[in-house]
């Protein structure tokens, strides 16, 4: 009876720990969300992005969160059933948390990078383009512009009264996406502003 009256409290002092440490992996991930905002705002600035800087920093972002989760993952692993399609399952999940979790410290950790991007940028060389539309969206509260830089599809976030029209008709081909932007770090450009314009 004692024993069982002793492993009650260690299940019970096991719980605590967990639901702790649980909120505590909360109150993280909420933290993050908000400051991936900002690099989300910065983002929206940058043309040509620069992969090499994205997918690098990513890979690094999903090699450690992966070796940090890693014992966690084995140890489910071999507490689950010999049954393939759970095991299957129960990887696939950690995974896509580890890619979830990986992508948003991504985020975060290039924040420095595309400010001081941007920063460097006002003194790079200004470049005004003419680019065709590709895709333009004019709704409530997802307004944009999909067009192609140096082979690389883009887009602009915003609104301008013409949008409407050009979206309610379909004619893209009609007008031009006029772009005033600065040269940037490894290719990339800095958005200053833009128009669409009547061929």
């Amino acid at each position: 009876m004692k024993h069982k009256i002793k492993l009650d409290e260690k299940s019970k002092r096991k719980n605590k720990e967990t639901n702790k440490l649980g909120k505590l992996e909360l109150f993280i991930f909420a933290f993050a969300v908000v400051i991936y905002f900002f690099y989300i705002k910065s983002l929206d600035k940058i043309i040509n992005y620069p992969r090499e800087v994205l997918y690098s920093t990513f890979f690094c972002s999903f090699s450690i969160i992966l070796l940090i989760y890693f014992n966690k993952i084995l140890s489910e692993f071999k507490n689950t059933s010999k049954d393939w399609l759970n095991n299957l399952l129960l990887i696939s999940s950690y995974f896509i948390q580890i890619a979830i979790i990986s992508w948003l410290f991504t985020g975060i950790l290039l924040i420095p990078f595309n400010y001081y991007n941007i920063h460097v940028a006002k003194e790079g060389k200004t470049i005004n383009k003419s680019v065709e539309i590709k895709k333009l969206v004019a709704r409530a509260r997802n307004n944009c512009i999909f067009f192609k830089y140096d082979g690389r599809m883009n887009v602009v976030y915003g609104h301008k009264p013409i949008m409407n029209d050009i979206y309610n008709k379909q004619d893209t081909n009609k007008y031009y996406l006029v772009l005033d932007m600065n040269e940037g770090l490894l290719g990339s450009y800095v958005l200053n502003k833009w128009d669409i314009l009547l061929k």
